[in-house]
């Protein structure tokens, strides 16, 4: 798998420019979860990002000023 491939493929679909690594997991997290693709192409382009360093949205945690 490289890295173009998935930066092409993101481009094409959202038909935004690629800005960073984490957009890309985002997409593919969204693309299983509608069934795009399966649970293998996920397992490994999320391990493949992860390496790069990815970070899901959706493991954000905000440590901003608490009231």
């Amino acid at each position: 798998m490289q890295l173009t491939e998935l930066i092409e493929s993101y481009e094409r679909d959202s038909k935004r420019r690629f800005e960073s690594i984490n957009q890309l997991l985002d997409h593919y997290q969204n693309k299983y979860i509608t069934e795009e693709i399966d649970l293998l192409a996920y397992r490994e382009i999320y391990n493949f990002l992860d390496k790069q360093g990815a970070t899901s949205s959706h493991e954000y945690v905000y440590e901003g000023k608490r009231s």
